[in-house]
C-alpha cells in the first residue's frame, strides 16, 4: 500500500532535528576560526573553510554573525576574554607576548586593511575596564588618570609590536628584553611622575 506521507515534510523535520542550537553554532564557529587563524594565512580563512571545518552549513555563519567581519569581531572579543580571564596570573607587561592579544591585534589590522569598519572592533568596555582596574592595583597608589594613560601606552606598544616586530630589531631577543626592562623601570616611576605632573591633586 502506497504511503501518503509527503517526503518534503519528512526532510524538513529531519533538518529541524539536526539543526545545531545557535549558542553551540556560535561557539563552534568562533573556536574553529581561532584555530585556523593561528595556523593559516588570514586570506585563506574564508566563510566556506570555516563552516566546512566546523561541520556546519554555510548559512550558519550569516545567520549567527551576519558576515565574516562580524565573525572576526566575535573572535576578537573572545581573544580578549581569554586574556582577561587569566589576567591576575600575568606580569604587568605580559600582554606584549600574549598569543591571544597578538592574534587579536593582527586580525583587526588585517581586517581593516581589507576594508572593514574600524569601529566594528572596539573592545568590550567591561573587559578592558577589568584590565585597567587590575593594572591600576598593580601600580600601587597611582590615580585613575595616570593608570589609564599608562594602560593606553602599553596597549599602543602591544599593537605596534604585534604588527611590526618582524620588521624591526625587536625581533632580536636581547633587544626585546631590554625594551621590557625599560618599560618596567618606567612603570616603577609612575607615582613620582604623577606628582611631578600634579595629577595626584584633586581636580578643582
Amino acid at each position: 500500500m502506497a504511503s501518503n506521507k509527503d517526503p518534503n515534510v519528512d526532510n524538513e523535520q529531519t533538518k529541524r532535528k539536526s539543526r545545531v542550537p545557535a549558542a553551540v553554532a556560535k561557539e563552534r564557529l568562533v573556536a574553529t576560526t581561532i584555530s585556523l587563524l593561528r595556523t593559516e594565512p588570514f586570506y585563506e580563512v574564508t566563510t566556506r573553510r570555516i563552516t566546512r571545518e566546523s561541520g556546519l552549513p554555510l548559512a550558519a555563519l550569516s545567520r549567527n554573525f551576519g558576515s565574516l567581519p562580524g565573525l572576526f569581531d566575535a573572535v576578537a572579543h573572545e581573544l580578549v576574554k581569554r586574556f582577561t580571564d587569566q589576567f591576575s596570573e600575568y606580569g604587568p607587561l605580559d600582554a606584549l607576548t600574549n598569543p591571544d592579544l597578538i592574534l587579536r591585534t593582527r586580525l583587526i589590522a588585517w581586517s581593516i586593511g581589507q576594508g572593514a569598519d574600524p569601529s566594528l572592533f572596539r573592545p568590550d568596555p567591561s573587559a578592558w575596564s577589568r584590565i585597567g582596574m587590575e593594572r591600576q592595583q598593580r601600580l600601587a597608589g597611582v590615580d585613575e588618570r595616570m593608570g589609564t594613560a599608562w594602560a593606553e601606552i602599553v596597549t599602543f606598544v602591544l599593537e605596534g609590536y604585534s604588527i611590526f616586530s618582524q620588521t624591526h630589531t625587536l625581533n632580536n631577543q636581547q633587544t626585546f628584553e631590554d625594551c621590557i626592562t625599560v618599560m618596567s623601570e618606567l612603570q616603577k616611576s609612575l607615582r613620582s611622575l604623577e606628582a611631578q605632573l600634579g595629577w595626584d591633586q584633586p581636580i578643582a
